[in-house]
């Protein structure tokens, strides 16, 4: 369902540059600075204003999930630490005080 959505929305846009295209077949020149210059039609424009805010707006998007599964990542990761030294000095207390001796793994 949400590809066919994107494929919508890109069918819309393509059929409005391919309207506004028609309507407007004027140029406009966007001057870069000195003698460079840049002519193209108002629906070149519009087009990439368009695809130019979509990539913003994915870099954005992007980085925001980037630093939100890390956060969760630290959070859990430390909730993990947190959780289990609290855990293991109760049960190692509990068995000193039953008086009985420490067992280790390595003998």
């Amino acid at each position: 369902m949400k590809y066919k959505l994107i494929f919508l929305v890109c069918f819309i846009f393509f059929l409005l540059f391919v309207y506004i295209s028609f309507l407007n077949p004027h140029t406009t020149k966007l001057y870069l600075g000195g003698d460079r210059s840049y002519e193209t039609s108002i629906a070149n424009w519009v087009a990439g204003a368009f695809i130019l805010g979509v990539i913003v707006a994915l870099i954005i998007s992007f980085v925001s999930d980037v630093h939100r599964s890390l956060r969760g990542w630290r959070e859990s990761k430390k909730e993990k630490r947190n959780g289990d030294a609290p855990e293991s000095f109760q049960k190692a207390k509990t068995e000193e005080l039953k008086g009985k001796p420490e067992v280790r793994d390595d003998q």
